[in-house]
């Protein structure tokens, strides 16, 4: 049987599975690693830079949502943090793994050597 999830469910759940990645932090990894790239000598194609971001991304919020998954029960204690998906049991703790094993497994999949 499956169960309809009403729309503005189903935004409230994007929302969380979204706030899961920890986007602000995620940005600050992203702004400091193109930082990077244009602070180093040499230059890469707009092509690489954009790859390199997007995979950096990926992973960034796939270690952030590993980690709220990992904190939960303790961030159930802090006034704080006591208010994020997991902790306020919002989601599930499976949507978290569940969310993270793709997120994760793009980016590794795309930097493995391929015969070079």
């Amino acid at each position: 049987m499956t169960v309809a999830i009403r729309p503005a469910t189903m935004m409230l759940t994007v929302r969380d599975l979204i706030a899961l990645t920890k986007p602000r932090i995620t940005m600050m990894v992203l702004v400091t690693a193109a930082g990077g790239m244009w602070l180093a000598p040499g230059s890469l194609s707009l092509g690489s830079m954009a790859v390199m971001l997007l995979t950096t991304g990926m992973v960034v919020g796939a270690a952030n949502t590993l980690n709220c998954y990992l904190e939960r029960d303790s961030d159930r204690l802090m006034a704080r943090t006591a208010n994020r998906p997991l902790p306020d049991r919002r989601l599930e703790p499976s949507w978290a793994l569940t969310l993270a094993r793709p997120i994760v497994r793009f980016p590794i999949a795309g930097s493995s050597p391929r015969g070079h």
